[in-house]
């Protein structure tokens, strides 16, 4: 039966998940704040009893005069038999087509042998089952071919099933489909395809950009594409740039070939060519190349503003996380200088070519250390994680996928070998696809199926091809912060890269194979590995009710000239504007508050030991959250004495409420961390520090540059459980803020 309830009724829905009623809760479908509807099996023999409660709730009352089950049923506006659309769980339309498609089932229960009675059910109405399945505690995944009217007319296939979504579309399909069936695919997509904002671009630094192609010439213009070196021509001739712009402008391409709706662009696609074709013997450095790819760009449009991405990198592991002059560039480039505006510039971690070494996954990855620029400090560095599992080409029968879905993709490369003063890469982790092994382990390949479809370099051959690895995570990653360029024209560049951190998180099976227990060692491996995770579009975009975030971008002079020598010469303290009411009602409830301070340092490579005068950054920062029973003085004393010990290099006191602790996180130029503990202790932690420590800025006397300001991002959230309390509506009030309030 579908349930429709008013909105953020937990203890409604809980009582809808009852064994001694009968009661099994199969999905849950909110609507906004409109409404929630919410899908419930009644076991055999246990209807009459829901009847029975229904006629005590509208003609009985309690000794307190209310309704009998008044909990279970206030909130109740109409219960009615549930069609097959009360099984769909996506946010897209519910396909409702008298054509076969596949279906990705969600079994009620993890006992195999519900899985065994559905396949039974299924081949008995006429509805092809797929081979392969996942376990998980309470659910069973598999796939299911057949048409919404043979799903619906079987009673038996309908019980089986708790949710319904529609399996990824397979890259190996369109990969097989004929020249014309391409391109009518292809008309439609660009039809239903509104072309990009002009102020705002995504701009590859790559091999160059096939901008003929069906898919990529109605969005571009000519203009915005060029090379170098003026010697080299334009075209692609290896390939790799054409794959990462049909990544850039679509995603995965057979993602928006699925659907029906409209696909808004959000980003005018650029295209520098920064290497030659595949003959030419050039030599130039990586650095250079870059900066002028760069120059060229901001020549061409200098109004835009942009993510630069950058997906080649250097396969070699002399720097084990050291400064190169490459990625040295690269944070000069995205730190600017006076003139300069920052710049937001995304790069892949470089993949594990030895792919004979991935049979071994994941042990395999950490000793892949990721690729010369990516240890840059400035820059979003981005690994591969893979959600694919579906292996549907017919060549690979009987292979199994390599990596769970939810787990680091086999081709990722990590800094685990690194020396721990070195910043944390990569930063987050994107789709990078899968492999598969073969029944007997002996071989490994990468099936079309477990890779993203994208645009091919040679279009008079096919329109398609697929594509993968660091690179194809690295030009999600950017098209994901481009979306957050367009979104919020005022941030910085600093800004946008602690908004795209902020919103990660592991997942489970990273926290399982990576760090399991919250001891400093494992939860250092895990961000060795994985970064700060899985970025969230909807986590970056917007402030639930129940997850508040704050975004300040301030600057300050964090050294000056003292009596006798430079000295620490600002910090600030930031008032949080917390509802306290709210958190203390919530009491001994566990809350998490999460911290991401973003800012860009100035260079100063070269091999001299890094301390001292010599220190690689130009300024450090660092945060400091005021404690609950700490007054205002004792906090500012605290503070002082943590710049202090940082300028020595002393190691800071730990905290164990904290996820990775001062310790860990305090390496590179972006630091984030999550404090857990109770609401009504997070009600008296309302100040937050931001302070210098040393940099060659203070140490370097020679340069006087201790007089220049530093800028920063900070961004804070806190979260509590999905309880009945709203905690964005009390800080707005504070702050100024607008309330929508619909009529």
């Amino acid at each position: 039966m579908e349930i429709e309830s008013e909105p953020d009724f937990d203890e409604f829905l809980r009582r809808l998940d009852s064994t001694r009623d009968g009661l099994q809760l199969l999905n849950v479908r909110p609507r906004g704040q409109e409404a929630t509807f919410s899908l419930i099996r009644i076991d055999a023999g246990h209807l009459q009893k829901l009847e029975r409660k229904l006629d005590q709730y509208e003609h009985e009352v309690t000794k307190k005069g209310e309704p009998r089950h008044r909990k279970l049923f206030d909130s109740i506006r109409s219960l009615r038999t549930a069609a097959l659309k009360s099984f769909w769980t996506e946010d897209t339309p519910f396909p409702d087509t008298d054509s076969p498609i596949w279906w990705e089932v969600w079994i009620r229960g993890s006992d195999l042998r519900l899985l065994e009675q559905f396949r039974v059910a299924a081949a008995a109405a006429e509805i092809e089952t797929g081979t392969e399945f996942l376990q998980f505690p309470d659910r069973i995944v598999t796939l299911a071919f057949g048409s919404v009217e043979r799903l619906a007319a079987s009673i038996d296939v309908v019980d089986a099933i708790a949710e319904l979504r529609r399996a990824k579309d397979n890259p190996e399909f369109f990969m097989s489909e004929s020249k014309k069936s391409a391109a009518e695919w292809i008309d439609q997509l660009v039809e239903r395809t509104t072309p990009p904002r002009s102020d705002v671009a995504l701009c590859l630094l790559d091999t160059g950009v096939n901008y003929g192609h069906a898919l990529i010439e109605p969005f571009v213009n000519e203009n915005d594409f060029q090379t170098v070196r003026p010697e080299w021509n334009k075209g692609d001739v290896r390939g790799h740039g054409t794959e990462m712009a049909g990544l850039a402008l679509f995603g995965d391409i057979a993602d928006a070939l699925a659907t029906t709706s409209t696909i808004n662009l959000p980003a005018a696609l650029e295209g520098i060519k920064i290497l030659p074709n595949v003959d030419d013997n050039h030599r130039d450095l990586h650095g250079a190349i870059t900066r002028d790819a760069v120059n060229l760009a901001e020549i061409q449009n200098p109004d835009r503003r942009r993510v630069f991405s950058m997906a080649i990198t250097a396969p070699d592991f002399r720097d084990r996380g050291r400064p190169s002059s490459w990625s040295a560039e690269l944070d000069k480039l995205a730190a600017g200088s006076e003139e300069e505006a920052k710049r937001l510039i995304v790069v892949s971690a470089g993949n594990c070519f030895d792919i004979d070494s991935w049979k071994s996954h994941p042990d395999h990855i950490t000793t892949e250390e990721v690729h010369d620029p990516g240890q840059a400090w400035n820059v979003l560095t981005i690994g591969g994680m893979t959600r694919r599992w579906q292996i549907e080409d017919s060549t690979f029968d009987g292979w199994q996928p390599l990596a769970e879905p939810g787990d680091l993709s086999p081709c990722t490369t990590s800094s685990a070998s690194w020396q721990k003063s070195w910043p944390i890469k990569p930063d987050l982790v994107f789709e990078a696809g899968n492999a598969a092994r073969d029944p007997e382990g002996n071989e490994v390949a990468q099936p079309d199926s477990l890779r993203l479809l994208t645009t091919y370099a040679r279009p008079q051959i096919r329109p398609f091809t697929t594509t993968g690895d660091t690179s194809a995570a690295c030009t999600l990653a950017s098209r994901f912060a481009s979306e957050l360029v367009a979104r919020y024209p005022a941030y910085w560049p600093e800004t946008i890269r602690g908004l795209v951190i902020h919103s990660a998180e592991w997942t489970p099976l990273m926290r399982q194979s990576y760090g399991p227990s919250d001891s400093r060692r494992d939860i250092e491996n895990l961000v060795r590995h994985c970064g700060f995770g899985e970025p969230s579009l909807e986590r970056a975009m917007w402030s639930a009710e129940n997850r508040l975030t704050l975004i300040a971008q301030d600057e300050f002079q964090p050294f000056g000239q003292g009596a006798t020598s430079i000295t620490m010469n600002e910090m600030h303290l930031h008032a949080l504007p917390w509802p306290r009411e709210q958190l203390r009602e919530l009491g001994s409830t566990r809350v998490e508050l999460h911290v991401t301070l973003s800012y860009f340092i100035e260079p100063n490579p070269g091999e001299r030991g890094w301390k001292y005068r010599h220190r690689y950054q130009s300024h450090a920062l660092r945060f400091d959250v005021r404690t609950a029973t700490e007054s205002l003085q004792e906090f500012r004393s605290r503070v002082n004495s943590a710049a202090r010990d940082a300028e020595t290099d002393r190691t800071p006191s730990d905290s164990e409420e904290w996820v990775l602790g001062p310790i860990i996180r305090h390496r590179g130029s972006v630091h984030t961390d999550i404090w857990r503990g109770t609401a009504a202790a997070l009600a008296d932690r309302d100040y937050l520090a931001v302070f210098p420590v040393a940099g060659w800025w203070k140490e370097y006397r020679g340069q006087q540059r201790f007089n220049d300001r530093a800028r920063y991002s900070l961004i804070v959230s806190i979260r509590t459980p999905s309880v009945d309390v709203d905690i964005y509506t009390p800080v707005a009030i504070q702050l100024g803020i607008p309330i929508e309030i619909e009529s």
